[in-house]
């Protein structure tokens, strides 16, 4: 038996300020759970891998953004000084209680 993929629809979502406390300093980023459905296209499978190849395709430690990355996405997409630092100070809320919580 043989598995064929005739068509991709690729997605996209916006990016806003996460809650995730596991990264290492600065503010968290995550997706959205909706996609923006203007920005959504579908695509010959072919097409797509043409398009991606492999040298979109990453791995391991080339996933992870530092911190200035992260806070220079967010204050692109329109996210002030204050509502990162309010994000980072809840990481660090999040870290001093679970250091209590050990003790």
């Amino acid at each position: 038996k043989t598995v064929r993929f005739a068509t991709v629809q690729v997605r996209y979502y916006p990016i806003t300020i996460g809650d995730n406390p596991s990264v290492s300093g600065g503010v968290p980023l995550t997706i959205e759970w909706d996609c923006l459905e203007d920005y959504t296209e579908s695509m010959n499978v072919d097409v797509f891998e043409r398009r991606t190849g492999r040298f979109l395709r990453r791995r391991g430690d080339s996933l992870i953004m530092n911190s200035m990355t992260r806070a220079r996405i967010l204050k692109s997409m329109g996210y002030t000084k204050q509502e990162l630092a309010d994000a980072i100070y809840k990481v660090a809320l999040y870290h001093k209680q679970e250091q209590y919580q050990q003790q």
